[in-house]
Protein backbone atom coordinates (compact mmCIF):
# COMPACT_ATOMS: atom_id res chain seq x y z
CA UNK A 1 0.00 0.00 0.00
CA UNK A 2 1.21 3.54 -0.81
CA UNK A 3 0.57 6.05 1.96
CA UNK A 4 0.97 9.83 2.02
CA UNK A 5 1.40 11.76 5.27
CA UNK A 6 0.46 15.44 5.21
CA UNK A 7 1.42 17.95 7.89
CA UNK A 8 -0.78 21.01 7.14
CA UNK A 9 0.13 24.70 7.23
CA UNK A 10 -0.11 26.19 10.70
CA UNK A 11 -2.01 29.44 11.14
CA UNK A 12 1.30 31.12 11.92
CA UNK A 13 4.50 29.91 10.26
CA UNK A 14 7.89 30.39 11.90
CA UNK A 15 10.61 31.98 9.82
CA UNK A 16 12.87 29.04 10.65
CA UNK A 17 12.05 25.71 12.24
CA UNK A 18 14.18 23.03 13.87
CA UNK A 19 11.86 20.10 14.27
CA UNK A 20 9.37 17.82 12.58
CA UNK A 21 6.41 15.60 13.43
CA UNK A 22 7.69 12.68 15.51
CA UNK A 23 4.23 11.10 15.18
CA UNK A 24 4.67 10.88 11.41
CA UNK A 25 8.28 9.70 11.68
CA UNK A 26 7.36 6.81 13.99
CA UNK A 27 4.18 5.94 12.07
CA UNK A 28 6.12 5.74 8.81
CA UNK A 29 8.64 3.34 10.33
CA UNK A 30 5.85 1.09 11.56
CA UNK A 31 4.12 1.12 8.17
CA UNK A 32 7.35 0.42 6.28
CA UNK A 33 8.08 -2.49 8.62
CA UNK A 34 4.70 -3.89 7.55
CA UNK A 35 5.68 -3.61 3.87
CA UNK A 36 4.05 -0.33 2.89
CA UNK A 37 5.61 2.61 1.03
CA UNK A 38 5.31 6.07 2.59
CA UNK A 39 5.55 9.64 1.29
CA UNK A 40 5.55 12.98 3.07
CA UNK A 41 4.34 16.54 2.54
CA UNK A 42 5.12 19.11 5.25
CA UNK A 43 3.34 22.36 4.49
CA UNK A 44 4.85 24.06 7.55
CA UNK A 45 8.09 24.24 5.54
CA UNK A 46 6.98 23.56 1.94
CA UNK A 47 5.12 26.00 -0.29
CA UNK A 48 3.20 23.55 -2.47
CA UNK A 49 0.14 24.30 -4.54
CA UNK A 50 -2.92 22.06 -4.50
CA UNK A 51 -2.08 20.82 -7.98
CA UNK A 52 1.43 19.81 -6.84
CA UNK A 53 -0.07 17.77 -4.00
CA UNK A 54 -2.55 16.18 -6.43
CA UNK A 55 0.31 15.33 -8.82
CA UNK A 56 2.20 13.66 -5.97
CA UNK A 57 -0.86 11.55 -5.14
CA UNK A 58 -1.27 10.48 -8.78
CA UNK A 59 2.42 9.87 -9.54
CA UNK A 60 2.87 7.63 -6.49
CA UNK A 61 -0.48 5.82 -6.79
CA UNK A 62 -1.38 6.80 -3.25
CA UNK A 63 -3.98 4.57 -1.57
CA UNK A 64 -4.40 6.46 1.72
CA UNK A 65 -3.73 9.96 2.94
CA UNK A 66 -3.09 10.59 6.64
CA UNK A 67 -3.53 14.25 7.63
CA UNK A 68 -2.13 15.28 11.01
CA UNK A 69 -4.24 17.70 13.06
CA UNK A 70 -1.81 19.04 15.62
CA UNK A 71 -2.63 21.26 18.58
CA UNK A 72 -0.95 24.66 18.91
CA UNK A 73 2.06 23.17 17.17
CA UNK A 74 4.02 26.26 16.16
CA UNK A 75 3.97 29.49 18.19
CA UNK A 76 0.75 28.31 19.88
CA UNK A 77 -0.73 28.13 16.40
CA UNK A 78 -3.06 25.35 15.28
CA UNK A 79 -2.92 23.71 11.84
CA UNK A 80 -6.48 22.42 12.01
CA UNK A 81 -8.06 24.90 9.61
CA UNK A 82 -5.65 24.01 6.83
CA UNK A 83 -6.09 20.31 7.62
CA UNK A 84 -9.84 20.63 7.04
CA UNK A 85 -9.24 22.42 3.73
CA UNK A 86 -6.75 19.78 2.56
CA UNK A 87 -9.11 16.93 3.43
CA UNK A 88 -11.92 18.67 1.56
CA UNK A 89 -9.80 19.28 -1.56
CA UNK A 90 -8.40 15.74 -1.67
CA UNK A 91 -11.81 14.14 -1.12
CA UNK A 92 -13.35 16.28 -3.86
CA UNK A 93 -10.60 15.39 -6.36
CA UNK A 94 -10.09 11.72 -5.40
CA UNK A 95 -13.47 10.37 -4.31
CA UNK A 96 -12.21 6.78 -3.87
CA UNK A 97 -9.05 7.68 -1.97
CA UNK A 98 -9.26 6.91 1.76
CA UNK A 99 -8.58 9.95 3.94
CA UNK A 100 -7.63 9.61 7.61
CA UNK A 101 -7.37 12.40 10.20
CA UNK A 102 -5.17 11.89 13.25
CA UNK A 103 -3.16 13.86 15.79
CA UNK A 104 -3.35 15.55 19.17
CA UNK A 105 -6.41 17.62 18.24
CA UNK A 106 -8.33 14.48 17.25
CA UNK A 107 -7.43 12.77 20.54
CA UNK A 108 -8.57 15.73 22.64
CA UNK A 109 -11.75 16.64 20.75
CA UNK A 110 -12.89 13.07 19.94
CA UNK A 111 -15.07 14.27 17.07
CA UNK A 112 -15.41 12.97 13.54
CA UNK A 113 -13.50 15.24 11.16
CA UNK A 114 -15.26 16.49 8.02
CA UNK A 115 -14.12 14.81 4.77
CA UNK A 116 -12.09 12.20 6.67
CA UNK A 117 -13.24 8.64 6.05
CA UNK A 118 -11.77 7.81 9.44
CA UNK A 119 -10.77 9.88 12.47
CA UNK A 120 -8.19 8.35 14.81
CA UNK A 121 -8.95 9.44 18.37
CA UNK A 122 -6.04 7.61 19.99
CA UNK A 123 -2.26 7.49 19.60
CA UNK A 124 -1.63 6.72 15.91
CA UNK A 125 0.87 4.00 16.83
CA UNK A 126 -1.75 2.25 18.95
CA UNK A 127 -4.06 2.43 15.93
CA UNK A 128 -1.45 1.07 13.51
CA UNK A 129 -0.28 -1.70 15.86
CA UNK A 130 -3.79 -2.79 16.79
CA UNK A 131 -3.73 -1.90 20.47
CA UNK A 132 -1.32 -1.26 23.32
CA UNK A 133 2.31 -1.80 22.43
CA UNK A 134 5.69 -2.04 24.11
CA UNK A 135 7.42 1.34 23.83
CA UNK A 136 10.80 -0.33 23.24
CA UNK A 137 9.37 -2.48 20.44
CA UNK A 138 9.03 0.56 18.17
CA UNK A 139 11.41 0.93 15.23
CA UNK A 140 13.43 4.14 15.24
CA UNK A 141 11.75 7.18 13.64
CA UNK A 142 11.88 7.26 9.83
CA UNK A 143 14.38 10.08 9.30
CA UNK A 144 14.72 9.12 5.62
CA UNK A 145 11.06 10.03 5.13
CA UNK A 146 11.52 13.34 6.94
CA UNK A 147 14.58 14.17 4.85
CA UNK A 148 12.67 13.45 1.63
CA UNK A 149 11.47 17.03 2.20
CA UNK A 150 14.12 19.44 0.93
CA UNK A 151 13.90 21.77 3.93
CA UNK A 152 15.07 18.97 6.23
CA UNK A 153 17.61 17.44 3.83
CA UNK A 154 19.19 20.92 3.61
CA UNK A 155 19.82 20.64 7.38
CA UNK A 156 21.66 17.29 7.36
CA UNK A 157 23.34 17.94 10.70
CA UNK A 158 20.10 18.35 12.67
CA UNK A 159 17.47 15.92 13.95
CA UNK A 160 15.25 14.98 16.89
CA UNK A 161 15.28 12.04 19.27
CA UNK A 162 12.64 11.03 21.81
CA UNK A 163 13.85 9.08 24.85
CA UNK A 164 10.57 9.39 26.77
CA UNK A 165 7.14 10.96 26.50
CA UNK A 166 4.80 12.33 29.09
CA UNK A 167 5.59 14.26 32.25
CA UNK A 168 2.77 14.01 34.82
CA UNK A 169 3.79 17.28 36.42
CA UNK A 170 0.87 19.20 37.93
CA UNK A 171 1.06 22.40 35.79
CA UNK A 172 -2.53 23.41 35.07
CA UNK A 173 -1.75 25.27 31.83
CA UNK A 174 -0.15 22.31 30.00
CA UNK A 175 -2.34 20.61 27.43
CA UNK A 176 -0.05 17.62 26.86
CA UNK A 177 -1.89 15.44 29.36
CA UNK A 178 -4.86 15.82 27.06
CA UNK A 179 -3.17 13.34 24.71
CA UNK A 180 -0.42 11.74 26.85
CA UNK A 181 -1.49 10.94 30.41
CA UNK A 182 1.23 8.39 31.12
CA UNK A 183 4.99 8.73 31.45
CA UNK A 184 6.74 6.28 29.10
CA UNK A 185 10.52 5.95 28.92
CA UNK A 186 12.62 3.98 26.48
CA UNK A 187 15.07 1.54 28.01
CA UNK A 188 18.60 2.95 28.21
CA UNK A 189 19.85 0.26 25.79
CA UNK A 190 17.23 1.35 23.23
CA UNK A 191 18.23 5.02 23.54
CA UNK A 192 21.94 4.21 23.21
CA UNK A 193 21.33 2.17 20.07
CA UNK A 194 19.47 5.12 18.56
CA UNK A 195 22.22 7.58 19.52
CA UNK A 196 24.71 5.23 17.88
CA UNK A 197 22.62 5.39 14.69
CA UNK A 198 22.56 9.20 14.86
CA UNK A 199 26.32 9.21 15.25
CA UNK A 200 26.72 6.92 12.22
CA UNK A 201 24.51 9.20 10.14
CA UNK A 202 26.64 12.21 11.05
CA UNK A 203 24.10 14.31 12.94
CA UNK A 204 25.58 17.14 15.01
CA UNK A 205 22.62 19.11 16.40
CA UNK A 206 20.24 16.90 18.36
CA UNK A 207 17.09 18.09 20.11
CA UNK A 208 15.87 15.60 22.71
CA UNK A 209 12.13 15.97 22.20
CA UNK A 210 11.05 14.67 25.61
CA UNK A 211 8.51 16.91 27.33
CA UNK A 212 10.65 16.67 30.48
CA UNK A 213 13.92 14.75 30.13
CA UNK A 214 14.52 14.89 33.89
CA UNK A 215 11.05 13.84 35.08
CA UNK A 216 12.81 10.70 36.34
CA UNK A 217 16.10 12.29 37.43
CA UNK A 218 17.74 8.98 38.37
CA UNK A 219 17.04 7.58 34.89
CA UNK A 220 18.28 10.78 33.26
CA UNK A 221 21.59 10.56 35.12
CA UNK A 222 22.02 6.86 34.32
CA UNK A 223 21.38 7.53 30.64
CA UNK A 224 23.90 10.39 30.54
CA UNK A 225 26.52 8.24 32.29
CA UNK A 226 26.06 5.52 29.67
CA UNK A 227 26.22 8.04 26.83
CA UNK A 228 29.45 9.48 28.24
CA UNK A 229 31.03 6.04 28.78
CA UNK A 230 30.27 4.97 25.20
CA UNK A 231 31.16 8.36 23.64
CA UNK A 232 27.78 8.39 21.88
CA UNK A 233 27.50 12.18 21.68
CA UNK A 234 31.12 13.02 20.90
CA UNK A 235 31.13 15.89 18.39
CA UNK A 236 27.42 16.57 18.94
CA UNK A 237 25.59 19.52 20.46
CA UNK A 238 22.48 18.47 22.34
CA UNK A 239 19.41 20.47 23.42
CA UNK A 240 16.74 19.37 25.89
CA UNK A 241 13.80 20.49 28.02
CA UNK A 242 13.72 19.99 31.78
CA UNK A 243 11.87 21.09 34.84
CA UNK A 244 13.83 22.85 37.59
CA UNK A 245 14.04 19.80 39.88
CA UNK A 246 17.61 18.97 38.94
CA UNK A 247 20.92 19.18 40.77
CA UNK A 248 24.61 19.95 40.28
CA UNK A 249 25.48 16.33 39.51
CA UNK A 250 23.01 16.27 36.64
CA UNK A 251 24.45 19.51 35.20
CA UNK A 252 28.00 18.16 35.38
CA UNK A 253 26.94 14.97 33.59
CA UNK A 254 25.00 17.02 31.04
CA UNK A 255 28.06 19.12 30.23
CA UNK A 256 30.22 15.98 29.78
CA UNK A 257 27.53 14.50 27.48
CA UNK A 258 27.61 17.66 25.31
CA UNK A 259 24.26 19.05 26.41
CA UNK A 260 24.61 22.62 25.18
CA UNK A 261 21.08 24.00 25.59
CA UNK A 262 18.89 23.38 28.64
CA UNK A 263 15.36 24.80 28.45
CA UNK A 264 13.44 25.13 31.73
CA UNK A 265 9.89 26.13 32.57
CA UNK A 266 10.12 28.72 35.36
CA UNK A 267 6.92 30.60 34.47
CA UNK A 268 6.90 33.34 37.14
CA UNK A 269 8.85 34.96 39.97
CA UNK A 270 5.68 35.36 42.05
CA UNK A 271 4.76 32.68 44.57
CA UNK A 272 1.05 33.49 44.24
CA UNK A 273 1.19 32.93 40.48
CA UNK A 274 3.27 29.74 40.83
CA UNK A 275 0.73 28.44 43.34
CA UNK A 276 -2.05 29.17 40.84
CA UNK A 277 -0.09 27.27 38.16
CA UNK A 278 0.51 24.45 40.68
CA UNK A 279 4.25 24.71 40.19
CA UNK A 280 6.59 24.03 43.10
CA UNK A 281 9.71 26.08 42.30
CA UNK A 282 12.51 27.35 44.53
CA UNK A 283 13.50 30.53 42.69
CA UNK A 284 16.80 31.02 44.55
CA UNK A 285 17.72 27.43 43.79
CA UNK A 286 16.90 28.04 40.14
CA UNK A 287 19.27 31.03 40.01
CA UNK A 288 22.00 28.90 41.58
CA UNK A 289 21.50 26.13 38.99
CA UNK A 290 21.61 28.66 36.15
CA UNK A 291 24.95 29.88 37.51
CA UNK A 292 26.32 26.33 37.67
CA UNK A 293 25.16 25.63 34.11
CA UNK A 294 26.75 28.87 32.93
CA UNK A 295 30.12 27.91 34.46
CA UNK A 296 29.95 24.56 32.61
CA UNK A 297 29.23 26.11 29.22
CA UNK A 298 25.58 25.07 29.11
CA UNK A 299 23.31 27.70 27.55
CA UNK A 300 20.09 28.09 29.53
CA UNK A 301 16.67 29.04 28.21
CA UNK A 302 14.00 30.24 30.64
CA UNK A 303 10.33 29.94 29.74
CA UNK A 304 7.86 32.31 31.41
CA UNK A 305 4.14 33.05 31.24
CA UNK A 306 2.33 36.31 31.92
CA UNK A 307 -1.40 36.96 32.18
CA UNK A 308 -2.55 34.70 35.02
CA UNK A 309 -5.91 35.78 36.50
CA UNK A 310 -4.21 36.47 39.85
CA UNK A 311 -1.41 38.51 38.26
CA UNK A 312 -1.18 42.30 38.16
CA UNK A 313 1.34 44.65 36.56
CA UNK A 314 3.55 44.79 39.67
CA UNK A 315 3.83 40.99 39.62
CA UNK A 316 4.80 40.95 35.95
CA UNK A 317 7.50 43.53 36.61
CA UNK A 318 8.74 41.37 39.50
CA UNK A 319 9.14 38.47 37.06
CA UNK A 320 11.00 40.75 34.65
CA UNK A 321 13.33 41.82 37.49
CA UNK A 322 14.03 38.18 38.31
CA UNK A 323 14.83 37.43 34.68
CA UNK A 324 17.18 40.41 34.49
CA UNK A 325 19.16 39.08 37.47
CA UNK A 326 18.93 35.40 36.52
CA UNK A 327 21.83 34.95 34.10
CA UNK A 328 19.61 33.13 31.56
CA UNK A 329 21.04 33.12 28.04
CA UNK A 330 17.68 33.20 26.30
CA UNK A 331 14.16 33.97 27.48
CA UNK A 332 10.79 32.99 26.04
CA UNK A 333 7.70 34.75 27.37
CA UNK A 334 4.20 33.63 26.42
CA UNK A 335 0.80 34.99 27.28
CA UNK A 336 -1.20 32.51 29.35
CA UNK A 337 -3.42 30.42 27.13
CA UNK A 338 -6.40 28.40 28.37
CA UNK A 339 -5.89 25.54 25.87
CA UNK A 340 -8.06 22.52 25.25
CA UNK A 341 -6.64 19.48 27.03
CA UNK A 342 -5.27 21.46 29.98
CA UNK A 343 -6.67 21.47 33.52
CA UNK A 344 -6.95 25.24 33.16
CA UNK A 345 -9.25 24.91 30.13
CA UNK A 346 -11.40 22.36 31.97
CA UNK A 347 -12.21 25.04 34.56
CA UNK A 348 -13.99 27.16 31.93
CA UNK A 349 -17.77 26.81 31.55
CA UNK A 350 -18.38 25.40 28.05
CA UNK A 351 -21.44 27.58 27.43
CA UNK A 352 -19.38 30.76 27.78
CA UNK A 353 -16.11 29.47 26.30
CA UNK A 354 -16.85 27.10 23.39
CA UNK A 355 -13.61 27.65 21.39
CA UNK A 356 -10.42 25.58 21.77
CA UNK A 357 -8.36 28.27 23.50
CA UNK A 358 -8.59 31.68 25.16
CA UNK A 359 -5.84 34.03 26.24
CA UNK A 360 -5.68 35.07 29.88
CA UNK A 361 -6.52 38.71 29.39
CA UNK A 362 -8.96 41.41 30.42
CA UNK A 363 -11.06 41.17 27.24
CA UNK A 364 -11.86 37.51 27.89
CA UNK A 365 -12.57 38.09 31.57
CA UNK A 366 -9.65 35.80 32.38
CA UNK A 367 -7.01 38.31 33.45
CA UNK A 368 -6.38 41.80 34.81
CA UNK A 369 -4.49 43.22 31.81
CA UNK A 370 -5.51 43.64 28.16
CA UNK A 371 -3.99 41.37 25.52
CA UNK A 372 -2.50 44.38 23.71
CA UNK A 373 -0.75 45.55 26.87
CA UNK A 374 0.52 42.05 27.67
CA UNK A 375 2.01 41.75 24.19
CA UNK A 376 3.57 45.21 24.49
CA UNK A 377 5.05 44.45 27.94
CA UNK A 378 6.52 41.22 26.64
CA UNK A 379 7.97 42.72 23.46
CA UNK A 380 9.49 45.77 25.17
CA UNK A 381 11.11 43.72 27.92
CA UNK A 382 12.60 41.12 25.56
CA UNK A 383 14.18 43.86 23.43
CA UNK A 384 15.80 45.37 26.52
CA UNK A 385 16.87 42.03 27.90
CA UNK A 386 18.41 40.71 24.70
CA UNK A 387 20.33 43.95 24.26
CA UNK A 388 21.61 43.84 27.83
CA UNK A 389 22.87 40.26 27.41
CA UNK A 390 24.59 40.69 24.06
CA UNK A 391 28.10 41.37 25.38
CA UNK A 392 27.93 38.61 28.02
CA UNK A 393 26.70 36.08 25.46
CA UNK A 394 29.45 37.01 23.02
CA UNK A 395 32.06 36.31 25.71
CA UNK A 396 30.44 33.00 26.57
CA UNK A 397 30.49 31.92 22.93
CA UNK A 398 34.16 32.85 22.64
CA UNK A 399 34.88 30.75 25.72
CA UNK A 400 32.66 27.69 25.04
CA UNK A 401 31.70 27.91 21.36
CA UNK A 402 28.21 28.18 19.89
CA UNK A 403 25.46 25.99 21.36
CA UNK A 404 24.70 24.48 17.94
CA UNK A 405 26.37 24.13 14.55
CA UNK A 406 25.16 26.05 11.52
Amino acid sequence: MNILFVYPRPDEIKRSRFGFSMNIAYASSVLKFKGNSTYFVDLSVQDLSNSQIFDMIEMNSIDRVFVEMDSFALKRSSNNQDALEILKLIKHRFTNLKTIAFGHACIMKREEVDNADETITCDILKYLLGGDYEYDSLPFPDRDLIESVEYYSAQPKSTLIQTSKGCLNSCIFCQRQGWQNKFLAHDIDYVCREFYQLQERGYKNIWIQDENFTFNLSRAKSLLKRIIAEHLTDGMKISMSSWTKIDEEFLQLAARANIRILSMGIESANLEVLKFYRKDIDLERVKHLIGVADSLGIFTVGNFIIGAPVENLAMINRTFDFIQRSGLDQVNIKTLDFMIGSKLYEMLPRDKFPKDHYFGCLENGLGQISLKELESLKSDFLKRYNLSQRERLAKKIVKFGTPYED
